[in-house]
């Protein structure tokens, strides 16, 4: 496979990293502050600047488009992965978990 270049400087790129580790939230839980979009559905499209990610909510909200630069994508992707496999959900391979029926 053919790889299109990047389309970003190793200016962004640097930008990009360090706005990723000082910029990013606690993870803390609190309920009292979640609400938003109960994601149901998405497309991803990409670019050479990253990825386009466009979300439905199960609520009928209006449709959000989001871009993520690719060190914005990247962690989200091992993030998910991360969480997933330590909360059960996502199998080694990467594939959801089938539930366990009680016999």
């Amino acid at each position: 496979m053919n790889r299109k270049p990047p389309d970003y400087t190793e200016a962004e790129l640097r930008r990009w990293r360090a706005d990723m580790l000082l910029k990013q939230p606690a993870i803390e839980v609190m309920p009292g502050l979640l609400r938003g979009i109960d994601l149901v559905s998405f497309s991803l499209g990409t670019s050479a600047k990253g990825a386009y990610i466009r979300i439905v909510g199960a609520a009928g909200d209006p449709e959000i488009m989001m871009v993520l630069n690719p060190v914005v994508a990247t962690a989200l992707r091992d993030a998910i992965t991360t969480s997933g496999r330590e909360g059960g959900w996502l199998e080694e391979d990467g594939t959801v978990a089938e539930p366990i029926l009680a016999l």
